[in-house]
């Protein structure tokens, strides 16, 4: 499946107990869907939501797809408190004034700045190309 209209039959057939999204690869492995970005996985989340089931995204890419994940999680109500999380380790200079991003009793205060909460270095974003 690919859209979120698809996917709105299956939790209703009563064949999902738990709905899964990996944000960092636009699928779901264990599903076998793909819903691409951060609209299109809330709608499937709510429609799980209004359904009564649980949602536990993850993230299996990289740099500061956490980030992505962390306001993910934080905005569904039908969050599951366990979710696969590969760590805080990026490549990608940056500062975040408004969290730690440390994880304390395995928490951590989602970054409220504008945008992912976070300032990436402008030397590090100059040393890329732009096409």
């Amino acid at each position: 499946m690919y859209q979120a209209t698809e996917y709105r039959d299956k939790p209703v057939e009563e064949s999902m107990e738990l709905i899964t999204r990996d944000l960092g690869e636009n699928n779901a492995r264990a599903l076998k869907i793909k819903i691409g970005g951060m609209i299109r996985a809330m709608k499937v989340a709510l429609m799980a939501s209004a359904l009564g089931k649980s949602c536990t995204p993850h993230m299996s890419g990289g740099d500061l797809g956490f980030l992505y994940m962390m306001h993910f999680v934080s905005a569904l109500p039908n969050a599951m408190p366990h979710h696969e999380f590969k760590g805080f380790n990026t490549n990608v200079i940056f500062e975040c004034l408004t969290s730690p991003l440390q994880s304390v009793n395995g928490a951590v205060k989602v970054p409220t700045g504008p945008g992912s909460g976070v300032d990436i270095d402008p030397d590090f974003i100059g040393k890329f190309q732009l096409i």
